[in-house]
């Protein structure tokens, strides 16, 4: 069965190669604002129904044109004192965010999805737990210098994989749905679906 990740994210599709998976890529442009505003807004869901909704929603979307074809959506919101915090889009904007999670936990909610003719046929959510520790405006502004605007990918202004794993004091979760894929379950469920993984 032919596999399409609806994501452009670099880490996933580089989680998923290097787990010996043959795919294509399929990026869903669908305006994930407008539909969420469709449903009620943000304040409809909390975080983790919100990384369900809009993975569920990126496979569906490319389900449409793509019959026969095992879609996997994906997502991720960061939830931190009962919000939802969105990508900083600028390095002042990143520098905001690590002064507010700096000395505070926060909780990544990743979901992944795999759709089939448009119908939603496995859903996986995992939460982590990252504890950031204590971060200085002067240690901020250098973390920026090294790491740049690429960072911003990230909705925690970190990437793990890289520098970002300097910023904490202590993680809770699995290292691959902290990256952005629950890859675990993910394989467990197209092996379900026939494959030989």
């Amino acid at each position: 069965m032919d596999i399409i990740l609806a994501s452009s994210s670099a880490i996933r599709k580089t989680i998923l190669l290097n787990a010996g998976l043959e795919f294509e890529i399929q990026a869903s442009q669908i305006d994930e604002r407008v539909e969420v505003e469709k449903k009620g807004g943000e304040s409809a869901f909390s975080p983790k129904e919100l990384s369900l909704f809009l993975a569920d929603l990126k496979a569906k979307d490319i389900s449409k044109s793509q019959p026969g074809k095992l879609i996997i959506g994906a997502d991720q919101v960061l939830g931190f004192q009962d919000r939802i915090l969105h990508k900083a889009s600028t390095i002042s904007e990143g520098k905001k965010r690590l002064s507010v999670l700096s000395g505070n936990r926060h909780h990544l909610y990743s979901g992944v999805s795999l759709c089939l003719d448009g119908e939603i046929i496995w859903r996986h959510i995992s939460t982590s737990c990252l504890f950031m520790r204590s971060l200085s405006d002067k240690q901020i502004e250098g973390y920026f210098k090294k790491v740049g605007e690429g960072v911003l990918s990230s909705v925690g202004c970190y990437q793990l994989e890289g520098r970002g794993a300097a910023l904490f004091d202590k993680i809770e979760g699995d290292f691959f749905s902290i990256l952005g894929l629950p890859l675990l379950p993910l394989l467990a469920a197209l092996r379900e679906q026939g494959l030989d993984i």
